[in-house]
């Protein structure tokens, strides 16, 4: 017997797998390595950062997160995007929110990671948005309910993850997802939370 593959569920496995990645990397982002001079472009940074600049305290995070220009050290890594995401920095929030689902840093906690999805989702941060999604479809750290999860990946227009979520819905939920995206307004934090 032959199988075919359709698509059906693509997105979400491949969400899991971009996930999965992450934990096992060791926790660290896939991004492209720094080029030369990256200890002076770190000490720059972290002066910035020092100086309650919430974008260099993110980047700081990111930094100490893959051992860049500094060596490897997630611990530092919570603490400087935990002062980016206090002072409502969308990235910070974000990579707060993965540093606590993975267990990176700090111990794992769901409700934390979702905390810090929902502040930077709100904000209108798309990857924040899909990982709320995504912690909404898997019911981790919150029921699980589609209508939400829905609204969220159809917001961050990643992967056309809404149409799988779709297939698992009823019509009248799909509605209310549609229209609970339509309303969503992001705000910009203006004083920390």
């Amino acid at each position: 017997m032959r199988t075919t593959w359709n698509g059906q569920g693509f997105s979400l496995i491949l969400a899991s797998l971009v996930s999965l990645s992450f934990c096992l990397s060791g926790c660290s982002e896939k991004l492209p390595r720094p080029k030369e001079g990256s200890n002076q472009r770190f000490r720059e940074v972290k002066a910035k950062a020092e100086k309650g600049d919430a974008e260099a305290q993110s980047i700081l995070g990111t930094m100490y997160q893959n051992g860049w220009g500094i060596k490897k050290n997630l611990q530092e890594a919570v603490k400087w995007y935990g002062k980016a995401a206090a002072q409502g920095n969308p990235t910070g929030q974000r990579m707060l929110g993965r540093m606590h689902e993975f267990g990176c840093g700090v111990a794992r906690n769901d409700g934390e990671a979702i905390h810090w999805y929902r502040r930077a989702a709100e904000q209108g941060y798309p990857s924040a948005q899909y990982d709320l999604g995504h912690m909404c479809w898997e019911g981790k750290g919150i029921q699980r309910d589609y209508v939400e999860a829905y609204r969220w990946f159809f917001l961050s227009k990643i992967f056309n993850t809404h149409e799988t979520v779709a297939r698992l819905m009823t019509p009248e939920q799909i509605e209310e997802a549609k229209r609970r995206a339509a309303t969503f307004v992001p705000r910009k934090e203006t004083a920390p939370r």
